[in-house]
């Protein structure tokens, strides 16, 4: 319904709740809770990185790495 009104929205509703929301309901602790909360309201807005090594579109054998820097 979201995409016959326009369908730009449609998309955004996906990333914020199933690939961001959906996200954090899957990987989530207890201290994310008041955060996630917070994403069904729009107070907390996301977005959704998907990185792949080298090229091309392999996502069940996909790798990444993310290195958290606590200077920043």
């Amino acid at each position: 319904m979201l995409g016959l009104v326009n369908g730009n929205l449609s998309t955004k509703f996906t990333v914020q709740f199933n690939l961001f929301g959906g996200s954090l309901m899957a990987l989530h602790t207890k201290r994310h809770l008041p955060f996630m909360k917070e994403v069904s309201n729009l107070k907390n807005m996301g977005c959704f990185c998907f990185t792949e090594l080298g090229y091309g579109n392999n996502a069940p054998q996909m790798e990444t790495t993310a290195i958290y820097d606590a200077s920043r």
